[in-house]
């Protein structure tokens, strides 16, 4: 594990919840000897456990687009303002503002973020926002905000 990536990132949880399997030092899939009908046998493990590197900002960055602000239980400001933006025609303008809205709310949510480039680009009905975001470390990230007009429904990925 590096440490100094580590201490720049974190650890943390992923939401929504997403079972995996832990590695050992080789990168191979973790196993515990358990009792099985009375005999010892290997069972490989798996569980909810704690994300590290640009996996956990990229969770972080997707779940802004996702929560209004207000929604959060408990975190009432997190989140953006993309929902305003709902019903809106698929112009120039619009480009704007969920540019302006995600980089707003990247700043007030993500401070490990010291690099970040948005791009918003229409195709028919659908508006694509591509997010690259760098941390301290010098990695580089990248998430996609996707919002279909005509079927008002949004994907973050």
């Amino acid at each position: 594990m590096n440490l100094t990536q580590l201490n720049d990132i974190g650890i943390g949880a992923l939401f929504p919840i997403q079972l995996s399997t832990p590695k050992d030092a080789d990168g191979n899939d973790r196993y515990e000897n358990q009792l099985v009908n009375g005999v010892l046998t290997p069972v490989k493990l798996v569980g909810w456990y704690p994300s590290t590197g640009l996996n956990l900002i990229k969770n972080n960055i997707t779940s802004i687009f996702i929560y209004q602000i207000g929604e959060r239980f408990r975190q009432e400001n997190f989140g953006s303002r993309l929902w305003e933006c709902i019903e809106e025609p698929n112009t120039q303008l619009l480009n704007a503002m969920v540019t302006d809205f995600i980089k707003q709310s990247i700043s007030i949510w993500e401070d490990r973020v010291t690099g970040l480039k948005i791009e918003a680009f229409r195709e028919a009905s659908r508006l694509f926002v591509r997010v690259t975001f760098q941390v301290n470390t010098s990695a580089v990230g990248e998430t996609t905000l996707e919002y279909d007009n005509l079927t008002n429904t949004s994907y973050a990925y």
